[in-house]
């Protein structure tokens, strides 16, 4: 996708989001922003501008016993829900995807840790242990530079962390140059609060 996600989408991707993890919580599940919405609250504290495939949840290992058997409650609830393997699910709502992942390697609840807290929004949510440190490993030493969702740039499926880790910084050429919302138009180095270049 070349172009910004308009503020009604962004909207209603905060919304699935937060509307998920909110359920999540209720149930007494211990869950965390990860990957590329994790880098959102990281470099912009909110969803990035061209994030237009998926928001992504960590899950407690521990939970995922109790999470398959909210299945139906999920389903009741307008959501659709499918297992993509052991520890690894999708949930879609009408207009977005959650992936939801179990990990072992981010467990502060299990250590006695008081969570990490992340601004998303206006709402401190819980995240990965240190953040920042996170981002660097998962996306690379220059993860505040822009790149693309590899989805976006046709990158090679079997190895996208080396696609974030290496990604040209820059956004791929608009189809319909001109366009309000043309991600070309922006500069992907350096500009963290992403705004738009003076002409």
């Amino acid at each position: 996708m070349a172009f910004l996600i308009d503020e009604s989408q962004k909207k209603t991707t905060k919304k699935d989001w937060l509307d998920l993890a909110q359920f999540l919580k209720e149930h007494h599940l211990v869950c965390q922003l990860n990957a590329g919405t994790s880098l959102g609250a990281i470099k912009v504290n909110n969803v990035l501008p061209w994030e237009t495939v998926d928001a992504d949840i960590l899950l407690h290992p521990d939970n995922i016993t109790a999470f398959e058997k909210l299945e139906s409650t999920i389903t009741q609830n307008g959501y659709r829900y499918n297992t993509v393997k052991f520890g690894y699910y999708h949930i879609h709502t009408a207009h977005w995807t959650v992936e939801v992942f179990a990990d072992s390697l981010q467990t502060p609840a299990s250590a006695g840790v008081t969570p990490t807290r992340i601004e998303f929004d206006g709402q401190l949510l819980e995240t990965v242990i240190n953040p920042g440190l996170f981002g660097r490993n998962m996306y690379g030493s220059e993860m505040y530079q822009h790149a693309q969702h590899w989805r976006g740039m046709k990158a090679d499926r079997s190895n996208i962390w080396e696609y974030f880790h290496n990604a040209q910084k820059k956004f791929s050429q608009c189809p319909e140059p001109g366009h309000h919302a043309c991600l070309d138009q922006f500069e992907a180095d350096g500009n963290l609060e992403f705004a738009k270049p003076s002409a």
